[in-house]
């Protein structure tokens, strides 16, 4: 559940974009009344992917849209690809073999082009990585987002939220008990000043129970 709250802000997105884009082919004004297409469904990239949790739902929600799976584990992406095959997804949709592709990566270095994303979605990754590392792959998803596309994390809550919402949550206990090295570092990072030192703008937070949604995206040239 806590997964799938990413969906909710890239919904958002995803119907903004399609309402502006409704809006400026009804403005006056147009030549010969002719009319813009809506825009095509968004390029996702999932990173990273690991066994596949959310994928099936992203792929649900966006039957239409290109979907990138990134992961460093072969075995991860090995048993994604099970699981999105199995999916109720990927039945619905006979094209979903091409869509959805599966790409052993780091995501601190994307084999992807400048601007190829609409959007980038990650889950549960950024509390693993060292504070070096969390720097580099935010100015990778900036680098593949196109201008006005978005990015959206899901990861844990930070100290601010278990202190201020009297949460059933130890993070120090959570860190020793799971053995997380990094996990100190990423209670106390600041991830707004961090995603603006890459060029993203803040477009939403919210909280999920012991999970917490971030979103930011690029503004448009």
């Amino acid at each position: 559940m806590m997964r799938r709250q990413g969906l909710v802000p890239i919904h958002a997105w995803a119907a903004a974009r399609r309402s502006a884009a409704t809006a400026a082919a009804a403005a006056p004004g147009r030549a010969g009344g002719s009319r813009r297409p809506p825009p095509p469904p968004p390029r996702i990239l999932n990173v990273p992917t690991g066994p596949g949790g959310v994928l099936p739902d992203l792929a649900a929600a966006h039957p239409a849209s290109p979907i990138v799976n990134v992961d460093l584990s072969p075995f991860y992406l090995a048993e994604a690809q099970a699981q999105f095959a199995a999916s109720a997804a990927a039945r619905s949709s006979s094209r979903a073999g091409g869509r959805v592709s599966f790409v052993r990566a780091a995501a601190e270095a994307l084999p992807l082009p400048d601007a190829s994303m609409d959007v980038v979605l990650s889950v549960f990754l950024l509390h693993e990585l060292p504070p070096d590392v969390r720097a580099r792959v935010f100015a990778e998803w900036a680098r593949v987002l196109v201008p006005g596309g978005l990015l959206v994390v899901v990861d844990s809550v930070q100290a601010a939220e278990v202190a201020a919402g009297g949460l059933p949550f130890d993070p120090a206990g959570f860190a020793k008990a799971f053995h997380e090295p990094f996990y100190d570092t990423y209670q106390s990072t600041d991830f707004d000043a961090l995603a603006a030192g890459c060029g993203l703008a803040p477009y939403d937070t919210r909280q999920a129970f012991l999970s917490k949604v971030m979103s930011w995206t690029k503004p448009a040239v």
